[in-house]
């Protein structure tokens, strides 16, 4: 349920269908809430109600088959308006993986005799099938009896109140269930809500009136009405509902060698691997008229195949007996997840403003050429010292184009969709808007130019380079006496750096660094660790997160494990995470006054057993 409203009046359509114009009346909260710049100590929220809400016997809207909210305005609550709304999506996946794969090795023996020889021929190939169906809802109000609405379902039984104290009480009296704040029953709701719900859509009403229910609207798994569009009159998210098939074939030939250069001996090996791929995708095409109703969900069929070769080479100079410099070159591609690869478009809409969210099966694999080189020194026997440099050259990185407002005749899926659309100027810091020229005209007689909002997804032509170096250290103290030989400890430090392209890899640290400190002997183990990484870019999220880019702050956390083994089969553990009681933030862009998140998991602590049959 919610109470807020900052508009100064709004439609509201009543039990008996009049639609009026409501002015808004003030909830009668007042209340602030200090972030405190992240500050813990300073976090103070505080509001209460001039007059509580009344949540009983409250005359509501009949929801539709596009309702995910209704309202009710009563004497009851002064007139002020009452939202009520059932969110989300429902979303049922089914993959299938299987391959099938051939390798051969021969042992040869030719080059240039101790200056280079090669040593072995492998070859092989590897097929795999990726099979995937997803079916999309999105959540709606549709046809449930609007008499099951009451505070019945409101609970001050809080996760604070069943568990540790909210953020380990750390903001006493804040978000917890001694300072008035509810939730929300799920299971009872679930029951409740449904009591009565209507079962047949052809008696639920639609959101406009030359709309009609599609014919394959149905209940999702949690028992509530698929959502239907209010102008296309087609299921919300039906572009989000396909079959893709991505068949891959993989063969490669390679070669292991080795030699003399100079007086330094040297291994390696080096290949190829080349990479055939074959998508095919099957979904829903929206097809509308030039005013944007009277859908049709047509079936189609998208294919599309690209193939890549990929070259590989490593080398190992034995510079010393415990001394070696290793040099790489690969090149390798990350494809898109299937899930994320959409045959067709998805539209939404109502009278002020449309989205057309364009297919992004068309998305490419990113490729990346990679170059390393390290120097390893082997002091002791499970002990090494190493240093390393690397860089990535990445291409065709995946990214969405926001904003995207083409030319009429440039883009068929637009024209076919939205018709002619024009840019306008921007607002709100965008360059530029978009709205469509033909007017969608409402159930009250009122033509709209609505906003338009295109998702393009795209592959960035920009090259980045991602390059730094690397230190490993691990040492094994067993040259001590007993009990002091079963100590030992790893110490790994990163530096990375991004440059060349506007796009950059996210959630991806400049800096890094884990320090390792344990002991075996006797069966036990005991193992602390401590890692720290600097602060990370995040991509701009939905509403809920923002949808400017944050920064995730530098964070770093002590973690414990500890193991005995009683005997051969039997061993038992003991872990404790975030012993230090680290707090994640995040801010809005580089400000980390601009709180965007706080995230608190406390001290968890885990026992098992694991036994060995």
């Amino acid at each position: 349920m919610s109470n807020q409203d900052w508009r100064d009046s709004f439609n509201f359509t009543d039990a008996d269908g009049r639609r009026t114009g409501v002015d808004s009346v003030p909830t009668g909260f007042n209340g602030s809430i200090d972030s405190g710049n992240g500050n813990l100590d300073n976090i103070v929220v505080q509001g209460q109600y001039d007059q509580p809400y009344v949540y009983n016997d409250l005359v509501w809207q009949v929801p539709n088959l596009s309702s995910s909210s209704i309202n009710s305005v009563s004497d009851a609550n002064q007139g002020r308006r009452l939202s009520f709304r059932v969110t989300g999506r429902v979303r049922d996946l089914s993959r299938e993986l299987s391959s099938a794969e051939f390798n051969a090795e021969r042992f040869v023996d030719f080059g240039l005799g101790d200056k280079l020889n090669f040593e072995t021929i492998k070859f092989g190939a590897r097929f795999s099938r990726e099979s995937l169906e997803s079916i999309d809802q999105r959540q709606s109000l549709a046809g449930i009896d609007t008499s099951n609405i009451s505070d019945a379902f409101l609970t001050d039984n809080t996760l604070s109140s069943q568990q540790s104290d909210y953020f380990g009480g750390n903001i006493p009296g804040t978000f917890d269930n001694t300072s008035g704040w509810l939730t929300i029953d799920n299971a009872l709701a679930l029951q409740m809500l449904q009591q009565g719900i209507e079962t047949d859509v052809n008696n639920i009403p639609t959101a406009t009136s030359f709309s009609t229910p599609f014919p394959g609207l149905v209940r999702n798994r949690t028992g509530f009405w698929d959502q239907q569009d209010r102008n296309s009159g087609l299921p919300t998210n039906l572009g989000f509902n396909f079959d893709a098939e991505q068949d891959i074939l993989a063969m490669y030939v390679m070669s292991d060698f080795g030699g003399e250069l100079g007086s330094i001996p040297y291994r390696g090996n080096i290949g190829v691997r080349h990479v055939q791929t074959d998508n095919t995708f099957d979904g829903f095409e929206t097809q509308v008229d030039e005013r944007g109703r009277n859908g049709v969900a047509a079936p189609v069929t998208f294919e599309d195949d690209y193939q890549h070769t990929l070259p590989m080479a490593n080398i190992t100079f034995e510079v010393h007996d415990d001394v070696l410099l290793r040099a790489a070159y690969y090149e390798g591609i990350v494809r898109p997840n299937l899930l994320a690869q959409r045959p067709t478009a998805a539209l939404r809409g109502g009278n002020q403003t449309v989205r057309l969210d364009l297919p992004t099966a068309t998305v490419r694999p990113y490729e990346a050429k990679n170059y390393d080189i390290s120097l390893e020194w082997y002091n002791r026997e499970g002990s090494a010292i190493s240093v390393g440099y690397f860089k990535k050259d990445i291409t065709n990185l995946f990214d969405s184009e926001q904003g995207f407002c083409p030319d009429p005749g440039t883009n068929p899926i637009v024209d076919r969709l939205l018709g002619d659309i024009e840019r306008t100027p921007g607002t709100n810091g965008r360059e530029f808007g978009c709205i469509q020229t033909t007017p969608i005209i409402d159930d009250d007689g009122n033509e709209n130019l609505r906003e338009v909002n295109i998702v393009a997804p795209i592959n960035v032509s920009d090259t980045i380079t991602v390059e730094g170096y690397e230190v490993a250290i691990q040492q094994k103290l067993d040259f001590l006496p007993y009990p002091w030989n079963g100590f030992g400890g790893v110490f790994n430090y990163t530096s990375l750096d991004q440059e060349g392209s506007e796009v950059e890899l996210t959630r991806v640290s400049p800096e890094s660094f884990n320090v390792i400190t344990y002991w075996e002997n006797d069966g036990i183990s005991l193992r602390l660790s401590y890692n720290w990484r600097d602060d990370q870019t995040l991509r701009g999220a939905n509403s809920f997160l923002g949808t400017n880019a944050r920064t995730r702050k530098a964070i770093g956390r002590l973690d414990f494990v500890g193991s005995y083994a009683l005997n051969e089969k039997t061993k038992l553990f003991l872990r404790a995470f975030n012993l230090t009681d680290e707090i994640g933030e995040e801010f809005l862009g580089t400000d980390e006054r601009a709180i965007s998140r706080l995230t608190y998991t406390g001290r968890i602590y885990q026992l098992a057993v694991n036994y060995r049959f």
